[in-house]
């Protein structure tokens, strides 16, 4: 798995997962899901932003469209994404069936460059509220899962496969051995 996390990957596929965006006490925030997958590399991972927004309304969705393709800027690793900044920006309208538009961004880190900028990672499926705005964050890895036979239907891993990498809070960093290290 270690030589997935740096190899760099130009055909990735993403699935969204869910979105929520909500006002608080501490301000507007946001938390997106989205798997990866990487038929050249084999690699299938689920990343996550979480973030401060600025923003209007509120809004909850859970994704049940399929794969769709990445538009790059550049060819990226799983470990370029893990901590790259990062923002989303969205609208978004349901009740039961809905739409979220989201278009996103993960850019170099201490460069001015992208390695995708403004990318669809719209969802069409159960949505509640409305709600427009901006959420700025990082990108972390949550979940790798393990390599070979690409993800199913769901975003799973294929029938027979387990997760070999639980990375938790996203703070994970890959090991030597390839396996996550937390710090």
């Amino acid at each position: 798995m270690g030589r997935q996390w740096a190899t760099k990957a130009d055909d990735w596929m993403v699935k969204s997962t869910s979105f929520s965006a909500k006002g608080g006490r501490a301000g507007f925030d946001g938390k997106f899901l989205m798997s990866i997958y990487s038929p050249k590399t084999g690699f299938l991972g689920d990343f996550s932003m979480n973030g401060s927004a600025t923003g209007l309304g509120a809004n909850i969705s859970l994704d049940v469209w399929g794969w769709i393709e990445l538009d790059l800027s550049q060819s990226f690793s799983p470990a370029d994404l893990h901590g790259a900044p990062g923002s989303l920006k969205f609208g978004a309208f349901g009740a039961g069936l809905g739409v979220t538009a989201i278009l996103g961004t993960a850019g170099t880190p201490g460069t001015k460059g992208y390695l995708f900028e403004n990318a669809d990672l719209g969802e069409i499926g159960v949505d509640l509220g409305i709600g427009a705005g901006y959420v700025r964050g990082l990108w972390k890895i949550d979940q790798v899962w393990s390599n070979g036979g690409g993800p199913g239907p769901d975003g799973q891993a294929v029938t027979g496969q387990t997760a070999t990498e639980s990375v938790g809070d996203g703070n994970a960093r890959p090991g030597s051995s390839g396996m996550s290290e937390t710090g």
